[in-house]
């Protein structure tokens, strides 16, 4: 079986913190900075931790883990396990190891017989090794001392420990890592160049360092830069080993220069097959030592004659290429072998550079039929690429191409920016795509409901049905306050169910909705004497902030209410309901449809005595005014 022999020490109290077992036959040579790193990272209970550095003048790195030894008397006792791997050996398996997978705290009642043996590490090739975005970007963005804060510290061990595994020995010789500093761990004098440390504690760190980056824990989200993707990638396919020498090739050393380096080799080895030394240069130009990287770019070329390097300054570039070939009836695209590995692989490169400009005139070409067979798929692989948003980032919102995205796929439906244009705009594109069976269906109805102010609800019912009226329900109910066109242009359709406007009555926490439903319930009709209960309960909670010119038209509706209740339960509102409606009456105001209602609840009189009004509302409300 491939692997690696590792070195192991193991230290703990024993009459004081020391060494208590080691496969090593002879003391290394920076023995008495393995003995001091292995104790405790300061004064402080902690569960365990990770420390990491090379031992340069004895050819290691050395892999520490500490836990915590609660089961000794004494207090702040630890236990260390060290692992030592040649960097010659890290060299050579390229990180396929799980060196996290060696470490084993000391049981007592066992013995520490083990710690003495060396210890074979297979090489792991069963399946790929994965490497975690945040400890490449929070290793390799900057040459600065790393502080983060965070009381977990176990969450870190592996992702740290792979990254570290498979970095170049000229990084790996200069970077000191603890995942639970306590205070401020030293080598040679000098802080360590990344330590997390436990909340409250970072002030304290912080002051004894010139320069320092503070990240956020591995929580908490952050958007990735193309340069980590594309480390990762190369890491987990075992292909990093270029990048290194190209790097070792431009005498580039620190972390820093490999963030910088692989930027440049992102962009040459991955978006060009070949590149024009002056776009080369280019690309240089943003980066610091862009002349210092120009002269030794041009001593390779011209003094060593690097094969290699030659190769890369020839061409055009890879997506240039396929922009020109995508359209050519008769290149190498046009024919129809291209398989759809090929075709995959070259839509995620475009996509993936974003360039609005490309893409405007692929889709153009598209939507015009100028592209060829090929470019045709490789459009439509990009299409499945393609977030709702980009119709707007990229497309500008483009009438021509916004209708044949939503025909393809309604998930396009999804950008919230279609729903801030004009009306024919939303409706246009509403009506040209297929939702009744998409999986976004909802959610693109959610879409609607959230950003738009224009009244398309007509267009909506007749697409999503009795889907809108419980989507509504919800809606409602997951805020506390709306617009005006959130009310006004969908409480009609929350008002077409029972079961929803009872719910919204009960639930929401706005009465601007509960007054709209107002406008469309028939109060008239009402028979469930809960229903009358709930309605005049709801507008007793509100009477606070409810204004007086919105007293009539809630007085109109609650009439029925009341009499069918004999009475609101609240004096003063009885009282209201009487003046609203009395007022109107005695000056001959009454709407004629408010009376054609309010006549069918009121007692009928004798014929000489019905031009009475007033007299009919006073003997409805004659038990109710008491």
């Amino acid at each position: 079986m491939d692997g690696i022999i590792v070195e192991q020490m193991l230290f703990g109290y024993n009459n004081g913190h020391s060494l208590i077992n080691s496969s090593l036959k002879k003391s290394l040579m920076r023995q008495r900075d393995v003995d001091f790193l292995s104790d405790a990272s300061g004064m402080g209970k902690f569960s365990n931790y990770i420390t990491c550095y090379p031992i340069i003048e004895d050819g290691y790195y050395v892999f520490a883990k500490t836990w915590y030894a609660d089961e000794m008397q004494r207090p702040g006792c630890v236990w260390t396990h060290v692992i030592l791997i040649s960097f010659d050996d890290l060299k050579r398996v390229g990180g396929k190891i799980d060196v996290t997978a060696l470490f084993h705290r000391p049981d007592k009642s066992i013995g520490f017989g083990q710690y003495g043996e060396s210890v074979f590490c297979p090489v792991l090739s069963t399946k790929p090794i994965e490497y975690d975005e945040y400890a490449i970007y929070t290793l390799l963005y900057s040459e600065r001392k790393v502080l983060i804060e965070d009381e977990n510290s176990e969450k870190y061990e592996n992702s740290i420990i792979k990254v570290l595994a498979i970095l170049p020995t000229y990084i790996l010789k200069k970077v000191t890592i603890c995942t639970c500093a306590i205070s401020n761990r030293y080598l040679n004098n000098e802080v360590f160049d990344y330590q997390i440390t436990l909340p409250g504690k970072m002030n304290i760190l912080s002051r004894e360092i010139d320069d320092t980056i503070i990240y956020k824990n591995i929580d908490v989200p952050f958007k990735v830069p193309l340069w980590v993707r594309y480390l990762q990638e190369k890491f987990v396919s075992g292909k990093q080993s270029q990048l290194f020498d190209f790097c070792e090739k431009y005498e580039k050393y620190r972390r820093i220069d490999l963030r910088d380096l692989s930027k440049i080799f992102y962009s040459v080895n991955e978006f060009t097959s070949k590149i024009v030394l002056q776009e080369y240069y280019n690309l240089l130009e943003k980066l610091d030592d862009s002349q210092e990287l120009i002269e030794k770019t041009i001593l390779l070329l011209f003094v060593e004659e690097n094969e290699d390097m030659w190769t890369w300054f020839e061409e055009t570039s890879l997506i240039e290429g396929l922009l020109d070939e995508m359209q050519n009836k008769k290149g190498i695209l046009s024919k129809k072998d291209i398989t759809d590995r090929k075709v995959e692989k070259y839509a995620k490169k475009i996509y993936a550079e974003y360039h609005k400009d490309y893409l405007q005139k692929i889709f153009w070409g598209y939507i015009h039929n100028e592209l060829n067979y090929n470019g045709e798929k490789i459009v439509r692989e990009i299409i499945k690429l393609l977030t709702a948003n980009d119709l707007y980032t990229i497309f500008n919102l483009d009438y021509s191409i916004c209708m044949v995205l939503v025909q393809i796929d309604a998930r396009f439906l999804l950008c919230k920016y279609i729903w801030k244009q004009d009306k024919n705009f939303q409706l246009e594109l509403l009506c040209a795509a297929d939702i009744k069976k998409d999986k976004n269906r909802i959610e693109i109805l959610k879409s609607i409901l959230e950003c738009t102010n224009q009244n398309i609800s007509d267009e909506v019912y007749q697409v999503f049905g009795e889907d809108l009226s419980n989507t509504l329900s919800v809606f409602y109910k997951s805020r506390k306050a709306f617009t005006s066109e959130q009310i006004h242009i969908w409480i009609p359709y929350c008002a077409k169910q029972k079961s929803v406007y009872i719910d919204l009555v009960r639930n929401v926490s706005d009465f601007e909705i509960v007054y709209e439903l107002m406008h469309y319930i028939d109060s008239y009709q009402i028979e469930d004497m809960n229903e009358c209960r709930l309605w005049i309960d709801t507008i007793l909670k509100y009477w606070n902030i409810i204004n007086l010119d919105r007293y009539y038209r809630i007085s109109i509706f609650i009439l029925p209410l009341l009499i069918k209740l004999n009475g609101t339960g609240e004096k003063f509102l009885n009282e209201i309901v009487f003046s609203q409606i009395n007022n109107k009456l005695e000056k001959s105001a009454m709407d004629f449809y408010d009376w054609k209602n309010v006549s069918k609840v009121l007692p009928e009189v004798s014929v000489e005595q019905s031009w009475d009004k007033c007299l009919r509302l006073r003997l409805a409300f004659k038990n109710i005014l008491r």
